[in-house]
């Protein structure tokens, strides 16, 4: 035990022990809190990058003489139905296909919405037709734009 001339001061000691307790609790507290926005963030960033390889598999699936033979009566100016390219119980990728001014140019929006967050992510895909002798022969890809 202490002894301190004159005054007795053993409330000293109980005071820095309830600091410490209150600085260390303070301390968890906000690591907790940093480790729930960094979790919080890095499953948005998943989330995000689920999302835009959705879009590369809706490239993929869009331009596919198949789906696009089956549905090229379908376009108008003003766009198609939309159409679901692929669901997924974490995703979905649909899609619209635009004609364009330009002859035998159309237009592939691509949207990926992620179900739980309802987030979504959307690319416009130029795509020009080739055509030998009337029949499709290719679908090039001319540029895509955010």
């Amino acid at each position: 035990m202490l002894r301190w001339k004159g005054q007795k001061k053993n409330g000293f000691v109980s005071y820095m022990i309830l600091l410490i307790a209150m600085m260390t609790i303070g301390t968890w507290v906000a690591w907790l809190h940093t480790m729930q926005i960094t979790y919080q963030s890095m499953m948005d960033e998943y989330r995000f990058v689920r999302c835009q390889y959705g879009i590369e598999r809706g490239i993929v699936l869009g331009t596919n003489k198949k789906f696009f033979l089956a549905h090229q009566k379908e376009i108008t100016g003003s766009g198609s139905p939309k159409y679901v390219l692929e669901e997924t119980d974490t995703e979905r990728i649909e899609a619209i296909l635009y004609k364009e001014q330009e002859e035998q140019l159309y237009c592939l929006r691509l949207l990926c919405t992620d179900v739980e967050t309802e987030t979504n992510i959307k690319k416009d895909v130029y795509i020009k037709t080739i055509y030998k002798n009337d029949i499709l022969e290719t679908i090039q890809i001319e540029w895509v734009r955010e």
